[in-house]
């Protein structure tokens, strides 16, 4: 081991960087380079355990695609745990990691997702990771890491996202990033009781483990400091962040979570429930005898019709289950517990973390799930269906709306009960077990986007929707022809200031200049902070839900944020 760190270091040392490579076309297989001891390579170097790597440079970051932390889990590695990469050290070669890699196999673009994030390019081969780094971080730079998970309901969406482009992150901040790709729908998650050579389910909760593991040796090269890692998500990707925190087996992989937007209401699914799934998919895809190799043999876009067939069917008796179908289940092993029942029971690891909501969390879920107008009549039956013990207490507590249509009505219940109120419940339970030190903060974004953002989906204009907070914290600039106005970007800097200042330190107030006074604020010389300079109180059970407001030109400290309604939650239950 000290032999391999060795050679890492001094291959590190005498990598030559030079001038800019620019390819943006998404290609599925590895491309190698040989280079001459005499010639430059023309994108940065970084040398890894499995063999070098060349970037490209952008702006005032450096950028490298679809580095592999895993074998392809193809053929007979379909629905096994992620093996680890061979090298190429030997073969001489430098891996080219400039182009976006290609998402895991996956349905259409969700319905309530902007167009311009939707995938064009997918294979099985698509265990890869993303790394941003400020132009001039080196192995000597020990800078924090933030590695993010994208969301997606566990079936769509990649890490390689335009949205979640790390590099204005990376090189305003001064942090590395990390964004990585995780199996989805059936070929990370199917689980098949066929046997001990069936799919056993939550291979992407495997993926994500791996991922950060191959952190753990490799981030030092690209200037990261592996004791510093922040995980990080949104909707799927935050009860990823969630499951890790409540997990044993993921403890020593990260130091710190930010958890947004994460809908800990929907449950995961029990073992019952997952073998049901399970049974719809086989039944979709005809495999009636000798079902192991049937699902094997099975190319991976019959695998994802498949999915699109049994959409229709429920597992369990949640409603909730229709906007998550697929996704990790209570194996015991790799998931032990809801993440929310974790929390309340005190089994989470004591470590700092950040959590938050928008206001609307629901609205396009509702939207996109009712294209007409919702009757009264409907509004009572829905309730009836998804609360039959509490039905009356729930229409006192969220009565009929005067306008007829019940969209409304939907929104603010669904919101509170799938996303808010859980989330306060699990932030509640944390700050009981804050002996020492508070080390939990929590936000509520209410800035509505530009429907340049949203593109055709027009019931999110002027809503703050699920997801609107992604294009501050990442800020992607003209990506994809989607740019911040002045005001946005303002706001958009205090955020990604929050956020880098948690992952360094654990506290988002953190990093003032010298002589500051923390409770009015600051300004970091480029009057980025003058917009923002809001002291973010500690999250404590007896402030009764404080949280932070990011709103433009100017958010608070609220504090009863949503305490009745709260309230009338935890007494029914999630």
């Amino acid at each position: 081991m000290q032999k391999t760190s060795r050679y890492l270091f001094l291959c590190a040392l005498i990598v030559n960087i030079d001038h800019l490579v620019s390819v943006r076309n998404p290609r599925p297989t590895l491309r190698f380079t040989f280079t001459k001891n005499d010639e430059k390579p023309k994108g940065p170097v970084v040398v890894t355990t499995e063999g070098p790597l060349q970037g490209i440079y952008r702006g005032a970051s450096k950028v490298f695609y679809g580095i592999p932390f895993a074998e392809p889990p193809v053929g007979n590695l379909r629905w096994r745990p992620p093996q680890f990469k061979s090298s190429w050290h030997a073969s001489g070669k430098t891996l080219l990691a400039d182009v976006v890699p290609p998402a895991c196999p996956q349905t259409s673009c969700l319905w309530h997702s902007p167009p311009f994030i939707c995938v064009n390019k997918t294979s099985e081969d698509c265990l890869t990771l993303n790394i941003f780094t400020p132009s001039g971080a080196s192995y000597f730079s020990n800078l924090p890491v933030m590695f993010f998970i994208h969301g997606g309901q566990f079936t769509t969406m990649s890490g390689g996202s335009p949205l979640w482009n790390g590099e204005t992150l990376a090189s305003m901040e001064n942090v590395v990033v990390v964004t990585i790709n995780y199996r989805l729908g059936a070929l990370g998650f199917l689980f098949a009781d066929e046997g001990p050579d069936a799919p056993q389910g939550n291979y992407g909760v495997m993926d994500q483990r791996f991922a950060l593991a191959w952190v753990q040796r490799n981030i030092r090269n690209f200037g990261g400091n592996p004791d510093e890692v922040t995980i990080f998500g949104q909707s799927a990707g935050a009860q990823s962040v969630a499951l890790h925190m409540t997990s044993a087996k993921s403890s020593s992989l990260f130091r710190r979570a930010i958890v947004e937007s994460s809908p800990f209401a929907i449950h995961f699914k029990s073992h019952s429930e997952a073998k049901r799934l399970g049974k719809y998919l086989i039944q979709a895809l005809g495999c009636q005898h000798d079902v192991v190799n049937c699902l094997r043999n099975a190319s991976a876009d019959a695998l994802v019709t498949a999915e699109n067939v049994v959409s229709v069917k429920v597992a369990s008796l949640q409603v909730l289950e229709f906007f998550e179908q697929w996704g990790p289940f209570i194996d015991g092993v790799e998931v032990k517990d809801q993440p929310l029942d974790a929390f309340m029971s005190g089994n989470f690891q004591r470590k700092p973390i950040m959590m938050g909501v928008t206001t609307q969390e629901a609205q396009s879920f509702v939207y996109a799930g009712f294209l007409h107008n919702v009757s009264e009549t409907e509004y009572r039956a829905i309730l009836l269906a998804t609360f039959p013990v509490h039905i009356r207490s729930v229409l006192s507590t969220y009565p009929i709306v005067s306008s007829g249509d019940q969209r409304p009505a939907f929104v603010n219940i669904s919101t509170d009960y799938a996303f808010i109120c859980p989330t306060r419940a699990a932030a509640k339970a944390i700050a009981r077990r804050s002996f020492l030190f508070p080390y939990i903060w929590m936000y509520v974004f209410n800035q509505t986007v530009a429907p340049r953002f949203w593109s055709n989906i027009t019931y999110c204009y002027g809503h703050v929707c699920h997801g609107s907070e992604l294009p501050f914290v990442f800020n992607p600039g003209n990506n994809k022809g989607f740019e911040l106005s002045k005001e946005e970007q303002k706001l958009s800097h205090a955020m990604q200031k929050y956020w880098a200042n948690f992952a360094r330190t654990g506290n988002p107030n953190t990093l003032y200049p010298a002589g500051a006074n923390p409770r009015q604020g600051f300004n970091d010389g480029v009057t980025r902070m003058k917009f923002y300079d809001k002291y973010w109180p500690p999250f404590h059970s007896q402030t009764n839900f404080s949280v932070l407001e990011f709103k433009a030109p100017m958010g608070s400290v609220m504090y009863d944020f949503k305490t009745k309604l709260c309230d009338f939650w935890d007494g029914i239950g999630y």
